[in-house]
């Protein structure tokens, strides 16, 4: 069969499907189902998240109809203990339910079950007036729908009480009303499309009010031209006329009248037509803006993302039998073309997927001038839907203040050069990172003249991806995000620049690259929200000399559970809703986050670290690799045409070395001589961390008996 739904909310016939359809959506239930989930329409079926094992949701195709074909599956399954309905929250959705579950109950005891009958539970969701499992999908967590879904109710009780605790039967709709004499559909009579400039047209006349109406609500004041509908030739009058004041109309009558020689009665009844319909525009206008419930509604509409169906399926299977799924994605990031980086390139993607989680994650990445920062955040922010990026490239104090208040929540804020970014949008960022909302109090005059506080609240939660060239940032700013000092060395460079050239050269299939990015992005929304249950935890201990464990602690317990999410189709889910989390994706968050954890047990940031081990080589190799490499002295010209430090920032991270004792001046006939003072093993100190941490997890897995 075929099915297709009408996007319009107002169509009265939403589902359609083809003549003599057969099967089932989106198939017959497995043999070993113990709980059987049956939604109104396939659109409602899709929209379930991802179930337990041996729970599985089928469509019923209507509230007026159940399938023969379900009736028998139903009847064939041996270890069915349940049978859910969760049909639409309408009149025909509760009666469907009702109806739905006495005809399989008939039909089970004319045909033998291959369960026993007397267990069986019949149940149903109570859903609230006028929503379905689709339009809850778009509003609810998966959570929240699982917490519904918990609170079923016997198909009697529910046929008792149908709707959920503290709602009530829709009112039953009056007939309709006419145009004329409906406030909601008078101002359907302007002409919108010009906005802020509105059209009418009259009996006699055409008027446009150029640029809107007057903000004062005591008035309806508006620049009109009016035009002549039997002269098209004809200048037009032009007047400011107040639409709420009889005597501003009249005047302007008459003088419209004067000059395009008409009838001023006849202008006079156009003008007061367009009184009432410019009244009830602007009364839908200021309760639109009021309302921070339509204005979230509304959002979530302008993100609404388009599905492929044929992506969908694919990215579904992709998920769903994926290995080691994050390194399957990382390979498809370097297909969409970001060339190396690969630790820093999927933790980056693991922080963008979270735009739509409870939990959101931020990180800012750290590299010199044109080092690649932008292209790799660019790149992996591409392979998430376009509806939920927000760059920012400068801000000015006070910007993030008057956004509208739900304009950033499940958002990914770009943030392509931190320090085109003032203090107080830095504090308005980490505001935002750390509690989800901004709180901002302004003093404003009320229409009597009185000084009054209002409050502006833009909500949360955002992502963000941060860039910058900074070495040393505010430690507020550090501490919420995840620290990606990216790969600066001569290989990661020739990779580059090697993939630039076969690239311009066309050995690299652009479309293909496209297509990553694409089939990424469309599977970032299938990722549900979930609680996530981490028996783990407790167990997974950090090394001790870490700096600020408290936050770094969190931030690896919310990697771990992005990634659990990322695996969600293939981690079981609890009754409660949560999914579990393996070991593997704390081996996996071990492995993407390593550089982060070694970077607060070092006392030198990543560039001042990058610094001092580059010296180390060409320490060891300018003394010709002898004994006494530790005691060679160099000068910093030297050191600039060895290492191709610009002269400035050489200059910086060599002071910077010696006020933390790991240079040392010593003074000839020359000029300064530095030595190396601290010849730390730090590549033997990553691996004892690395197998500090690693070792947590083989002692796990080992209990567990998951030691190959």
């Amino acid at each position: 069969g075929l099915y297709g739904r009408y996007i319009y909310e107002h169509a009265t016939k939403k589902h359609y499907y083809l003549k003599n359809r057969q099967g089932l959506y989106p198939g017959y239930p497995p043999a070993d189902t113990e709980l059987l989930i049956i939604c109104e329409s396939p659109i409602d079926c899709a929209s379930l998240p991802p179930l337990p094992a041996k729970h599985f949701g089928v469509s019923c195709f209507s509230a007026e109809s159940f399938p023969e074909e379900l009736l028998e599956a139903t009847a064939q399954l041996p270890a069915l203990q349940e049978v859910v309905f969760w049909l639409d929250g309408d009149a025909a959705g509760r009666k469907g339910t009702v109806e739905h579950a006495k005809k399989l109950l008939a039909y089970l005891q004319s045909h033998p079950p291959a369960f026993p009958l007397d267990t069986l539970k019949l149940s149903a969701v109570r859903m609230p007036e006028g929503e379905d499992l689709n339009s809850l999908s778009g509003k609810e967590y998966a959570a929240t729908l699982f917490e519904r879904l918990a609170g079923r109710v016997s198909v009697e009780a529910f046929a008792k009480s149908p709707l959920p605790a503290g709602a009530s039967e829709a009112a039953p709709k009056e007939a309709p009303v006419s145009e004329e004499s409906s406030p909601e559909g008078l101002f359907l009579g302007l002409d919108l499309s010009a906005l802020p400039h509105l059209w009418y047209q009259g009996e006699s006349v055409k008027i446009r009010i150029s640029g809107g109406l007057s903000k004062e609500l005591s008035k309806l004041q508006g620049q009109a031209h009016i035009f002549s509908l039997s002269d098209a030739a004809a200048l037009p009058s032009r007047q400011k006329i107040d639409f709420y004041a009889d005597k501003s109309i009249e005047s302007a009558a008459r003088e419209a009248a004067r000059k395009l020689g008409l009838q001023a009665a006849l202008i006079q009844r156009d003008l007061e037509q367009l009184s009432i319909l410019l009244d009830a525009w602007r009364e839908g206008e200021y309760r639109s803006e009021a309302s921070y419930e339509s204005n979230e509604e509304k959002w979530r509409k302008l993100r609404h993302i388009l599905v492929d169906p044929n992506q969908v399926s694919e990215a579904r299977r992709f998920l769903s039998d994926k290995p080691r799924l994050v390194w399957a994605l990382n390979r498809l990031l370097g297909q969409a073309g970001i060339v190396g980086q690969e630790r820093q390139r999927l933790l980056c993607f693991c922080i963008a997927t979270t735009y739509n989680q409870r939990q959101t994650l931020h990180g800012l990445v750290r590299g010199s001038s044109g080092s690649g920062k932008t292209h790799l955040v660019k790149t992996v922010l591409e392979c998430i839907p376009g509806s939920r990026v927000k760059p920012v490239t400068r801000s000015t104090s006070g910007s993030f203040y008057y956004f509208e208040p739900y304009e950033l929540r499940g958002m990914v804020l770009k943030v392509e050069d931190w320090e085109g970014l003032d203090e107080a949008s830095r504090y308005a960022i980490r505001e935002l990172q750390s509690a989800g909302v901004l709180y901002n109090q302004t003093t404003v005059k009320s229409e009597n003249g009185k000084l009054e506080t209002k409050t502006w609240e833009i909500y949360g939660p955002v992502a963000s991806l941060i860039c910058t060239t900074e070495g040393e940032l505010v430690r507020d700013n550090e501490n919420r995000t995840f620290p990606l000092a990216l790969d600066e060395s001569a290989e990661q460079a020739q990779q580059v620049v090697a993939f630039q050239n076969e690239l311009s050269a066309r050995l690299h299939d652009r479309t293909k690259m496209a297509q990553s990015k694409a089939f990424l992005s469309q599977m970032s929304t299938l990722l549900q929200s979930y609680e996530v249950y981490n028996k783990y935890s407790p167990r997974i201990q950090l090394p001790p000399k870490v700096r600020e464990p408290l936050r770094l602690n969190g931030m690896f317990q919310s990697l771990t559970d992005q990634i659990t999410l990322l695996n969600q189709y293939q981690r079981p889910v609890h009754e409660s809703g949560c999914l579990q989390t393996h070991i593997d994706d704390v081996e996996d968050a071990i492995e993407i986050m390593f550089d982060s954890i070694v970077w607060r047990v070092d006392d030198l940031n990543s560039e001042q670290r990058k610094f001092i081990e580059a010296l180390k080589k060409y320490s060891r190799k300018a003394s010709g690799l002898s004994k006494n490499f530790e005691h060679y002295e160099f000068r910093q010209i030297e050191v600039r045409q060895a290492l191709a430090y610009p002269s400035r920032t050489l200059n910086r991270y060599m002071q910077e070395l010696v006020e933390m004792e790991y240079l040392k001046i010593s003074h000839s006939s020359a000029g300064q001589l530095y030595r190396i003072t601290h010849w730390q093993d730090w590549e033997g100190e990553r691996s004892r961390i690395k197998k500090y941490l690693l070792d947590q997890v083989e002692a796990i897995r080992r209990e567990e008996g998951l030691l190959s």
